[in-house]
């Protein structure tokens, strides 16, 4: 419904799909959440800027002395809980 995609801050287009309309530096920082737990923070986005689409999701997993940088497949995506700061992925 409108309201609905107002409180989740989208809107819906003429086929009834939500688009955002959020910053992606919003989501730095969000812990990427997969069917299984929390795999780590989203760090970045890889945007391809002759398409102006994102390419991969960057995100930083392991802890302090063992940080990996992951990419994520924007095909993993599900949707970004702003209320609590996660993002789910599928993986």
């Amino acid at each position: 419904s409108d309201s609905q995609a107002t409180r989740c801050g989208c809107v819906v287009c003429g086929e009834g799909r939500h688009l955002m309309l959020r910053s992606l530096k919003e989501l730095e920082g969000y812990r990427v959440s997969a069917t299984d737990g929390d795999i780590g923070k989203v760090s970045s986005f890889l945007f391809d800027d002759e398409r102006w689409t994102i390419r991969y999701l960057v995100a930083k997993t392991g802890s302090f002395f063992d940080q990996r940088l992951v990419l994520l497949s924007p095909m993993s995506f599900r949707q970004a809980d702003w209320s609590t700061g996660l993002f789910h992925v599928a993986l």
